[in-house]
């Protein structure tokens, strides 16, 4: 009694308030055990070309090596469901030899699924066995999703096989919250397991989800010091940025010039939209940016300043545009955190729907080649553009404001600022 409490954490108040609840958590533990869905955490913050949603995934881990560090506490890694990262450009071989020792398991879940029938869906069925997970895991009545995806009544919850695939069902009967895609994928594969009669059927054999259970190495086990995605995250001085503006200013500034293609966002990825919608956002950031001041230099004298006080305007203009939602959710996150202090404005930019439109326009601003032909590089890392590219309105506004903040930023720069050196 007494040994085990739940906490739970929501992860944009400003970026050294959250990790600062997370080392009050930590104290005192006597080990650390981070739990991954995805391989999003191993993408490499500085020097990886694609960005994943992993602003959380770099900064927990860093906080949870900061403390083992300290206090000589082991570090642990639970980590499945590698799928659901692998199509938005993650490199696979480089992960699959650098943490999987060459066995990762990847492809699993992106097998077809044949519907019998799908009338009684009120969309087009999903065709994957990921894309199913996902839909099942977001619908928003969970006891109709999972009848009619499923065809399984979550009252027979304890029917399944395993203690994490019965937990999910019983939390559809409890909840409509999200579930993850992991879990989801357990109740997939455990009633594929038991026969069950489901209204779809596989194209191929489904196999169980690859778990991995690791210890993480300190850096001071690690040749030179060096931990792939932490050395660089700190290096980046990413640890100690005391908000969003910082630490987005930061890590753009920390990846100028250093992004490495080493392979393609796939053919057939769920992320093309997204990829393309940024793209084609921070297209006219850098075009606005660049035709208004065409003198204009994203990191003058190596400095992030100009960045960091764009994305400190954007912050206030976000507080008073209702399209963003900020006091909608700032409002209701005590609701789910009793102790939450405030959102942060820039919290929607952590996300990976919102970080490639910083990025991309960076790269644009940086090329010595031009706008037009970073675009086109960026562009050949990608799967063909949609025939049509739809932009939310908070989106749209998002890059309005990233235009006129880096526009007012280096407007109200003093001449010596501006100077490349």
């Amino acid at each position: 009694e007494g040994s085990i409490s739940f906490t739970t954490m929501k992860y944009h108040e400003e970026v050294s308030v959250t990790m600062g609840r997370v080392m009050g958590h930590l104290y005192k533990t006597h080990c650390v055990v981070q739990c991954e869905q995805g391989v999003d955490m191993f993408v490499e913050p500085v020097t990886g070309e694609w960005l994943q949603d992993n602003y959380e995934d770099f900064a927990v881990n860093n906080a949870c090596t900061a403390f083992a560090e300290r206090s000589g506490v082991p570090s642990f890694l639970v980590q499945t469901n590698s799928d659901l990262d692998l199509s938005r450009g993650v490199d696979g071989d480089d992960v699959s030899e650098n943490v999987f020792a060459g066995q990762l398991q990847s492809g699993a879940f992106s097998i077809k699924v044949e519907w019998a029938q799908s009338d009684g869906l009120p969309e087009a069925p999903p065709g994957t066995l990921i894309a199913l997970a996902i839909k099942l895991g977001a619908c928003p009545d969970k006891r109709q999703g999972f009848q009619q995806l499923l065809n399984f009544k979550v009252e027979e919850f304890a029917s399944l096989p395993n203690l994490y695939a019965a937990y999910i069902a019983f939390s559809g009967l409890q909840t409509n919250a999200l579930v993850p895609v992991a879990g989801a994928l357990e109740v997939i594969v455990a009633l594929v397991g038991q026969g069950h009669s489901l209204p779809w059927q596989p194209a191929t054999p489904v196999t169980n989800p690859q778990w991995l259970v690791a210890r993480l190495l300190m850096p001071s086990e690690a040749e030179n010091g060096f931990v792939k995605v932490l050395s660089q995250f700190r290096a980046a001085e990413l640890d100690t940025a005391p908000n969003f503006a910082e630490f987005l200013g930061r890590w753009m500034a920390a990846r100028a010039s250093h992004r490495i293609r080493r392979n393609v966002v796939e053919e057939g990825s769920r992320f093309t939209p997204g990829f393309w919608q940024q793209l084609d956002l921070a297209k006219e950031v850098a075009d606005g940016v660049a035709h208004e001041c065409p003198d204009v230099i994203l990191w003058p004298r190596d400095s992030r300043e100009l960045f960091v006080g764009a994305l400190t305007r954007i912050g206030e203009a976000v507080r008073e545009e209702p399209v963003f939602g900020w006091k909608k959710v700032n409002d209701a996150a005590p609701s789910l955190q009793k102790n939450f202090g405030e959102l942060s404005p820039l919290w929607r930019f952590t996300s990976a729907g919102y970080l490639h439109i910083l990025d991309f326009t960076c790269r644009m601003l940086e090329s010595s080649a031009g706008v037009q032909a970073e675009f086109d590089e960026i562009a050949s890392g990608l799967p063909r553009r949609p025939d049509v590219v739809k932009f939310r309105p908070d989106m749209k506004r998002a890059a309005e404001l990233l235009q006129q903040m880096l526009v007012a930023e280096w407007r109200s720069r003093d001449p010596l600022s501006k100077q490349l050196h």
